[in-house]
C-alpha cells in the first residue's frame, strides 16, 4: 500500500491523497478542500472502498462513483445539494445509506444497479425530493429518519 498525491508536494487545497493496494488498484482516497466530485471522477475504480465523504462536498457529478463495486459509504453529508445521474451506478457494496441533509436534486438513476442497497434513510418527507427511489429498485426508503 502506498499514498500518492495527485498534486505536487506543498500543494494547497483542494488536493487528493490516493491509497493503492499492492496490485496498484485505488482502494481509498482522502479529499481536502473539495466541493464537487466531477462527472465520472472515480469511474470504474472497482476496489475503491471509500467509507466517508468530506463534509464540504456539495455536488456529486454524473457517474462520479459509477462501477465502484467496493464503495462502502453509509452516510452522505448534510451539505450535498446535487447528486447526478448514475452517480453510484453499480456500487454493489452499498447496503444501507443515510442522508444527513436534504439535497435539492437527485438524478432518477443515481443508484441504478445498486442491487444490495436495501435501505435508504432520509430526513425529509415523502415527495420532498423528486425521482425516488433514484434507481435503487430494491431499497426501502425511510422518510423522516433523523437517527
Amino acid at each position: 500500500m502506498g499514498i500518492i498525491s495527485r498534486f505536487p508536494a506543498g500543494a494547497t487545497k483542494p488536493y487528493i491523497e490516493e491509497i493503492y493496494n499492492s496490485y496498484g488498484q485505488l482502494i481509498d482516497v482522502k479529499m481536502y478542500g473539495y466541493e464537487t466530485i466531477r462527472d465520472y471522477f472515480f469511474y470504474n475504480c472497482y476496489e475503491l472502498a471509500l467509507t466517508t465523504l468530506p463534509s464540504g462536498i456539495t455536488t456529486i457529478g454524473a457517474g462520479a462513483f459509477s462501477r465502484c463495486a467496493s464503495l462502502a459509504l453509509t452516510t452522505l453529508p448534510s451539505g450535498i445539494t446535487t447528486i447526478g445521474e448514475y452517480a453510484f451506478n453499480g456500487c454493489s457494496s452499498l447496503a444501507s445509506l443515510t442522508f444527513e441533509g436534504t439535497p435539492e436534486s437527485i438524478g432518477g438513476t443515481a443508484f441504478n444497479d445498486c442491487n444490495n442497497l436495501t435501505t435508504i434513510n432520509v430526513p425529509w418527507a415523502e415527495g420532498a425530493v423528486a425521482n425516488a427511489p433514484w434507481g435503487a429498485t430494491n431499497a426501502t426508503i425511510n422518510y423522516g429518519h433523523t437517527g
